[in-house]
């Protein structure tokens, strides 16, 4: 879902998460000020319930290849498992907006990103331009 914000438009990466990604999720946002404590869990269950939409995205099949062959170079599905339905604090990245996973994999690559350990900022550094927007185009791809 496209949530707009202002004259931001943000893309909702919560739908079809695991519960604790988007207990994580709702924490920082309640940080902010967005949502109360006490509705955490109901929000985390049901967003964690919702069965992701395509989004519409038609991927470039031979930059989809690519962006598989990097993924499986890259060993992405150690931590995203198989599918790239993510796990626990770890998120689905499969069928997510293409501009989305750029965006993220460019602000970990960039250390704009942090709050992962380390894990996704040093793969990301070993990313090119291309093997970033390939990925998106793979992963976008998958549902």
């Amino acid at each position: 879902a496209r949530l707009r914000q202002g004259p931001i438009t943000i893309i909702d990466p919560s739908t079809g998460q695991a519960f604790e990604f988007n207990y994580s999720l709702l924490i920082l946002q309640a940080l902010i000020g967005m949502y109360n404590s006490s509705s955490w869990p109901f929000l985390a269950a049901f967003f964690a319930a919702r069965k992701p939409r395509p989004t519409g995205f038609k991927a470039d099949e031979a930059r989809a290849a690519r962006g598989k062959s990097k993924a499986d170079e890259t060993l992405c599905t150690m931590c995203h498992l198989g599918g790239f339905a993510g796990q626990n604090e770890i998120p689905r990245v499969a069928g997510q907006h293409y501009e989305y996973i750029v965006k993220q994999l460019r602000d970990f690559k960039g250390r704009v990103r942090t709050n992962d350990a380390g894990s996704m900022t040093s793969v990301a550094r070993t990313l090119s331009d291309q093997d970033i927007e390939d990925l998106g185009h793979y992963l976008a791809s998958l549902q």
